[in-house]
């Protein structure tokens, strides 16, 4: 595993980390709708203000999503709000057990990429790759 590559895990898993919803053990519609507002607050940067606003532990994520991350900060807000619903389903909606997976998925992020939809993982291949760029190079 590359270092870019743990790098880019790491972000998404610190902000993961960061981002509660209440759930309960099934997706009600009252759930999708708690899981769509954190999403929402992942992907939208307005949104995504007031909740650092509020949190210091969120804002804290953000500079260092920021400070790594750099010009490629939304994309990696994307790709955790996608991980964030898998995620949610994967535990049954259970903020215990979907706690549980992000603190295993710290100790081994290798596994925890592995648990990703192709989707995701195409996502943080090009979001590695970027960040493997040295700077200037597009």
């Amino acid at each position: 595993m590359t270092f870019c590559f743990s790098r880019a895990l790491l972000l998404v898993t610190v902000l993961l980390g960061t981002s509660h919803v209440s759930l309960g053990e099934k997706l009600s519609n009252e759930q999708q709708k708690a899981l769509s507002t954190v999403m929402e607050q992942l992907t939208n940067p307005e949104k995504r203000q007031e909740i650092l606003k509020e949190s210091p532990k969120a804002a804290q994520a953000d500079q260092f999503l920021r400070e790594v991350g750099g010009a490629y900060s939304e994309e990696i807000y994307k790709l955790a709000a996608q991980i964030m619903q898998t995620l949610a389903i994967a535990a049954n909606g259970d903020p215990n057990k979907m706690e549980q997976l992000l603190e295993k998925a710290k100790k081994d992020p290798a596994s925890f990429a592995n648990s990703f939809t192709p989707e995701q993982k195409s996502s943080l291949k090009k979001i590695t790759d970027k960040l493997e760029k040295p700077k200037g190079v597009h």
